[in-house]
């Protein structure tokens, strides 16, 4: 029977889980304000990020669908005379993309295609320009600075500065 007795004496003290959740709620009471000022601020923080990521995701797609609509310019050319046209066609549309949808990831890709637009039409230093653009915008991406690199190195070689360009390819 000295398990009853042991029974009986948990059962007289005061249970921990009713004390605990006792004073944790007079707490609240005490500091209704403070914990009401933080609730608001918290959906205040949560709201503004909501809005945030949404009106990025929606950048993002507006520019995209610019991108979209440049690069089927651009590939809808059949090498018949029109083909400049479509050239500079796509090139003004990709420049959209760079200016009107900054916010996008595909701005960044169009600063790639517009570059490499600017090498067919033989502008050389805008297309340099625009890949060290390319290039300081992916600091932190080292898969596209070798791309970048490879194509600058190919403006410089077909400039005639063939000295830069291997300079280029072995950074």
């Amino acid at each position: 029977m000295a398990g009853s007795k042991e029974t009986k004496e948990i059962l007289k003290k005061p249970d921990e889980f009713i004390t605990l959740s006792a004073r944790a709620l007079q707490w609240a009471r005490e500091h209704a304000r403070p914990l009401r000022f933080a609730g608001t601020g918290l959906a205040v923080a949560a709201l503004i990020f909501l809005a945030a990521s949404t009106y990025l995701g929606y950048a993002d797609r507006k520019g995209q669908d610019a991108y979209n609509k440049a690069y089927n310019a651009l590939s809808n050319q059949d090498g018949s005379a029109k083909a400049n046209e479509a050239i500079t066609e796509a090139t003004g549309l990709f420049q959209e993309v760079i200016k009107d949808h900054g916010l996008s990831d595909a701005s960044r890709l169009a600063l790639v295609q517009v570059a490499g637009l600017k090498f067919r039409e033989k502008k050389y230093d805008e297309a340099i320009s625009m890949y060290q653009t390319f290039l300081d915008k992916m600091a932190g991406e080292p898969r596209y600075a070798n791309l970048a690199r490879f194509a600058m190195a190919t403006c410089y070689e077909a400039k005639g500065d063939v000295k830069n360009a291997i300079l280029l390819i072995q950074s």
